[in-house]
């Protein structure tokens, strides 16, 4: 059998604790002013009442009207979960330091102490916060006197049947390693240009997730969103083909692009890179598909009225439910979070087709990691799954040639549609004109020729093959095999 877990009230956090608190032992949340601490064990509290078990905040810094005021703010209730105030006693803490917080009965207890012991002989409590341990330190004699007390109120309350979070605001790196000692288990919450994070740095006798996740504060409070890992998740799918709907595209790809790999269709700016990745969405919702497309860039309305325009009934996928669009604004959102949402969609939801638009526009979510670390996490997640995926990538040229990927991504496309501009001379005059190519297909035979690729009233079509012939500044010069 495992070791007995509770939850922890705050969604994703017991993913990374691999299933919850070990009941009747201690944690320490730390981190600076306004990270979340408080917020975090108000939801651990009401959880408990949820679950049936007295619950008890020992409150050392906010009255309890105060107290409770806030986490309704949050959205947390703590109706069930009885308050001790003891934020107006500091001339207790003061008379109390003579001897340790609990020491043996033989020697009188203080007032607060007294208190404390009352309410947990009454009340008997399954849960309990202590906000803050700093208020602790600040009355404390010494820092042996300090280690002491806290050592003993913890033991105190565990041995009691309680599970223990107590706070401590981190205000400088060392400051409350000696509570990290005494807990058995640490929490860290962090706040960084804008980016919310929570780190288990610590978790006695049991497994669990290393590393920085992000979280978010909205309405009931914290939600954790742990960073994805691709081998945990899986499905059975059949490799079948999913066809663009455009015959001469998806001849030039031996029928169309495979389920469970990754189609990354890249380009300059305006060559139509996210058209014809809707044209394959599309495709795979005519073969009776759900799919999603997360855009980043461009407007809904305006990619729906261009696609439209074309011949794609990209508004009945949309009120039908077969195609589902997320409009994202990547300053606001972690890429934690975004991957938490794209599996919500894959696993629940059930879509067998995900499309990027674009990888940079993704990169701003990642606030400094890695991209091709993370989009490569999200990739082998989503191809686990047996999705389609499609990423749309915006590539500028470099010196006299073409680049068809950002540097370190090539690997992660096991199908490569490029997108380019090229001159088209003729007696009356010359234009620019788009060109398609495909540049890579992992497991099946292609035509690697460069095509006019044609946006026009009668939907999209190719025209060729074109013979290039060299190129200048990053535009195709071709002679046309007519």
């Amino acid at each position: 059998m495992g070791t007995e877990r509770i939850p922890s009230g705050v969604p994703g956090l017991d993913e990374l604790l691999g299933g919850g608190l070990i009941p009747r032992r201690s944690y320490l949340v730390r981190g600076g002013p306004g990270t979340g601490k408080t917020m975090l064990s108000q939801q651990f509290l009401a959880e408990g009442v949820r679950q049936g078990e007295a619950s008890l905040a020992i409150s050392l810094e906010e009255a309890e009207e105060q107290y409770r005021a806030d986490a309704t703010a949050a959205g947390v209730d703590l109706s069930g979960v009885e308050i001790l105030d003891l934020s107006a006693l500091p001339e207790s803490f003061a008379e109390d330091q003579a001897y340790d917080l609990f020491s043996p009965a033989e020697v009188e207890r203080g007032p607060t102490t007294t208190r404390i012991v009352e309410v947990i002989e009454r009340l008997r409590p399954a849960r309990v916060v202590i906000d803050s341990m700093t208020r602790f330190r600040m009355y404390a004699t010494n820092p042996y006197a300090f280690r002491r007390q806290v050592d003993a109120f913890v033991r105190y309350l565990t041995s009691a049947g309680a599970t223990v979070l107590f706070i401590s605001e981190a205000i400088q790196p060392s400051y409350d390693y000696d509570l990290c000692f005494l807990a058995d288990g640490t929490f860290t919450l962090e706040v960084d240009a804008e980016l919310r994070t929570i780190q288990v740095d610590k978790f006695r006798g049991g497994q669990h997730r290393t590393g920085r996740h992000a979280f978010k504060i909205g309405d009931g409070g914290i939600r954790v969103f742990p960073r994805l890992v691709p081998g945990n998740h899986g499905a059975e799918f059949a490799r079948q083909l999913v066809p663009s709907g455009i015959p001469e595209l998806d001849r030039l790809l031996s029928g169309g692009i495979e389920r469970g790999l990754v189609t990354m269709i890249s380009g300059p700016s305006g060559a139509g890179k996210t058209t014809l990745g809707m044209q394959f969405l599309m495709g795979a919702v005519a073969a009776g598909e759900r799919v999603a497309l997360f855009a980043f860039e461009e407007p809904v309305a305006t990619m729906t009225a261009r696609c439209t325009a074309l011949g794609m009934p990209i508004q009945g996928a949309i009120d039908s439910g077969a195609l589902l669009v997320r409009s994202i604004e990547p300053l606001q959102v972690s890429s934690d979070e975004l991957a938490a949402e794209i599996v919500e969609v894959v696993s629940q939801a059930g879509r067998t087709a995900v499309m990027l638009d674009s990888v940079a526009a993704y990169r701003l979510a990642l606030r400094g990691d890695d991209l091709v670390e993370r989009l490569h996490s999200l990739c082998r997640y989503l191809g686990n799954m047996g999705c389609t995926v499609i990423l749309v990538n915006e590539v500028t040229s470099v010196g006299s040639g073409l680049r068809f990927t950002e540097a370190g991504l090539s690997y992660l496309a096991d199908n490569l549609i490029y997108l380019t501009y090229f001159e088209d001379r003729s007696s009356t005059g010359s234009r620019v004109a788009r060109a398609v190519t495909v540049a890579k297909k992992r497991v099946s035979a292609y035509d690697d020729a460069l095509y006019e690729l044609v946006f026009g009233d009668d939907g999209i079509m190719l025209r060729g093959p074109l013979v290039a012939r060299g190129f200048v500044e990053g535009a195709v010069v071709v002679d046309r095999d007519e």
